[in-house]
């Protein structure tokens, strides 16, 4: 694997301070049976937290579909679709390669709002069909530290509580 880490956590804080923490080990097998351990997973982290979210950030489609019952229930207020990337034939296999855009296009629809790494990720949606109107808005977010796009703020303007990382940090990488 090429992630020495192979769990999965959850981390509550209130106030900065680390209040609950669950690691449970990811497993290997088919891809199906991960998928459904990962969607059962997804359940049980929620109800583990014990609290109602203002956002919550999917990382990939599946994820999504598996917490929208929460904000049908009002535990959660709004949801955030993180699409990194998108390609029109993600799978040779014709069936898989539906399944992968029909709940692609689910997310895009039921989040409140997109992020997408790149405008052609949006350009490549719009030439599959999609009509924007339909799905929720498309911002794009960069997925990398570029000078001329980050804004630099002064340490004491920065509000710790509202950072949004989601990747891999290891010692190889800075």
């Amino acid at each position: 694997s090429y992630a020495p880490i192979q769990y999965s956590f959850l981390t509550v804080y209130d106030s900065g301070e680390i209040v609950k923490q669950i690691k449970v080990p990811n497993i290997k097998g088919p891809t199906f049976l991960q998928f459904v351990y990962h969607f059962l997973l997804t359940h049980y982290f929620f109800l583990q937290s014990g609290i109602f979210f203002d956002i919550c950030i999917s990382c990939e489609s599946l994820s999504l579909i598996s917490i929208l019952i929460y904000r049908k229930l009002g535990l959660v207020k709004k949801i955030v679709y993180n699409s990194m990337d998108y390609v029109e034939l993600r799978f040779k296999n014709t069936i898989l390669n539906y399944i992968y855009h029909f709940f692609d296009r689910l997310a895009c629809r039921t989040s409140d709002v997109n992020w997408v790494g790149t405008k052609e990720q949006i350009v490549a949606r719009k030439n599959s069909g999609f009509k924007m109107e339909n799905y929720a808005k498309f911002e794009i977010i960069p997925n990398s530290y570029i000078n001329d796009e980050i804004k630099i703020s002064p340490t004491d303007s920065v509000n710790f509580y509202q950072l949004v990382f989601i990747g891999g940090v290891f010692k190889t990488t800075g």
